[in-house]
This record gives structure tokens, sequence and C-alpha cells, in this order.
């Protein structure tokens, strides 16, 4: 599944001779600390995902999140994110970017760049509630475009049911895509895609 195979070290800080990986770096912004992690805090990260996306689909209708109870929906979740923490541990092509308040986290992203420099796959984003509309999901991913500049397109899907996730990819630029990732059915998911201008006009000249 994934393209290249390298240890978490070489892809954070180093490179391999004749492939760029952009220049992934920690910062701070509006009194919060964004952090490309090795191991992070999976517990903290867990209660950000958990009341993250209770509080995204709390009022939208079982039957469209195609669950039966509320005790479904949360052991969906807790099974979403323990499957995102084990397939982060045991892949080589996947970033953890923590957003941190005091030390604490409060908001994260997690990019697959298996693809990369022609793709970069958003595979998640969370923000605790109590930090929401601070524009931390904005930061993170304009982040993203910077230190990956290199990238020809970012890509993301997310629940047809997630209006705010919808919301926030419009207004960061993302257009809707018929890009769909491997394993998630169409019918419940829909994908958006971020085109790099820059990069695609800089890539026609050197052809």
């Amino acid at each position: 599944m994934f393209k290249y195979l390298l240890v978490a070290s070489i892809i954070l800080f180093g490179s391999i001779p004749g492939i760029s990986y952009g220049e992934q770096h920690d910062f701070q912004k509006n009194g919060i600390a964004y952090v490309w992690e090795n191991e992070p805090n999976s517990l903290e990260s867990k209660k950000v995902f958990l009341d993250a996306f209770l509080k995204c689909y709390g009022q939208v209708p079982l039957d469209v999140l195609r669950k039966s109870s509320r005790e479904e929906m949360v052991q969906w979740l807790d099974d979403a994110f323990e499957g995102l923490y084990v397939d982060y541990k045991n892949s080589k092509s996947n970033l953890w970017l923590s957003a941190k308040a005091d030390d604490k986290i409060v908001g994260f992203l997690v990019v697959d760049i298996a693809e990369y420099p022609e793709e970069i796959y958003l595979a998640q984003l969370a923000i605790d509630p109590a930090y929401q509309g601070q524009g931390i999901a904005s930061s993170m991913i304009r982040s993203l475009f910077d230190q990956f500049s290199e990238c020809g397109r970012f890509v993301v899907i997310t629940r047809c049911a997630n209006e705010e996730a919808k919301g926030l990819y419009n207004a960061l630029g993302f257009t809707s895509s018929s890009y769909m990732h491997e394993g998630y059915s169409r019918e419940l998911y829909t994908g958006f895609e971020y085109i790099n201008q820059h990069e695609t006009e800089r890539a026609l000249l050197h052809k």
C-alpha cells in the first residue's frame, strides 16, 4: 500500500538522496504550539477525537450515520480512532501534527505522504470542541500547504453528513472531487482536493 518505507527519524528530520519530503517544522500561533510528533499521546488524542466527532454527529440522525444507537456510534468512533492510531504506528508514510495548549493536545492532523510529491492524503483531523472556531484546523492545513509546497495536490474525504468539515475544506480552497480513499463508500463519503497551482505551473514550465 505504501510507496515509501522510511524510518520516522528520516521522515521528520532527514531525507533520502533524490527524494524530497518537504520541510516539516514546529511552529506557534496565537498561543497554540504545533508539533510534528513521533509518539503522540494516544489518550489525549483519543479524547479530542471522540469529543470532536460526538459533537459533530450529535445532531445527525442515527439512520443517516447507519448506526442503530448512540452506543453503537460511540463504539464506531472508538474503533475508528484505535484503527487510526495503529495505522500511524505501523506506517512509515504517516505523519502526525499535534496542536497543543499548555502542552495538552487540543487538536491533531494525520497525513499520509505515500504518494508524495504527487499527492498527500489528509487521513484525519480533529479539534477539541472547546478550541473550535480559533483557526486551529486552518492553521494546520495551511502549514501543510507551506511545508509540502512541492506537492501537486492534497486530497481528503469526509462523511457526507459532516457539514463542518465540508465547510472548512471549501473555505480553504478545496473543491469537490471524485477522489475516494481505498476502502471507503461513495455512498457515505465525499471527496475533496486542493490543487497546488504554483507547483502545477512550475511543472509545466519544466516539461
